[in-house]
């Protein structure tokens, strides 16, 4: 049985990542850019891990594992919570885990499969692939997660194309009839208009 993995980001791009690096056979990703949306999937789903951005605009990253609580109020155990960050934290109270970003295919993991128990010797779930005999098992593991990972976001331009289409940015000039800030040049010179 696949383990439910809830992500709570508002970035398209790391939704991708970790779409492309958990193993499909072994999770189901659910996904939410809000905190009524985690909260709506929290309640429906119970998921068994889940990965929150401390980006997204409107969760309390301090307040949110008491708040995973009461939303399970005991249907469920509250599942272990693994804090995505860019900043320098080893650990962060009431959370599992600390994700620094940017995070490698194999950490994220790595963290993922030891936190939901898959690492487990009693573990018979399918394997993605075998290693070649006589090979260290987790170094194949780390060279298939790199390839997919490279594969997936080889073509840079594209991942940022995509990304900026997909994710929320505003198509056209405020309601207020002011105008977008327009940015200049680096050196403080007036910006120049080329329409």
């Amino acid at each position: 049985m696949r383990k439910r993995v809830l992500l709570i980001d508002e970035s398209l791009t790391v939704q991708k990542v970790v779409a492309l690096t958990l193993d499909k056979s072994r999770f189901s990703i659910l996904y939410a850019k809000t905190r009524a949306e985690a909260m709506r999937l929290v309640v429906e789903n119970a998921p068994q891990l889940i990965l929150v951005s401390d980006q997204v605009t409107d969760i309390n990253v301090g307040a949110f594992p008491k708040e995973v609580e009461v939303w399970l109020n005991r249907r469920a155990p509250v599942p272990p919570i693994l804090l995505i960050t860019a900043q320098d934290l080893k650990e962060v109270r009431h959370y599992a885990a600390v994700l620094k970003k940017p995070f490698s295919p194999q950490n994220l993991q790595r963290l993922v499969t030891e936190k939901t128990n898959l690492g487990d010797a009693g573990d018979s779930s399918p394997k993605a692939a075998m290693p070649p005999p006589g090979s260290n098992p987790e170094d194949f593991e780390d060279q298939r997660l790199q390839k997919i990972f490279n594969d997936a976001f080889s073509d840079e331009s594209r991942l940022v194309r995509e990304t900026l289409e997909s994710e929320s940015y505003p198509r056209s000039a405020p309601s207020n009839g002011e105008a977008y800030p327009q940015r200049g040049p680096s050196d403080g010179s007036e910006p120049t208009s080329s329409y």
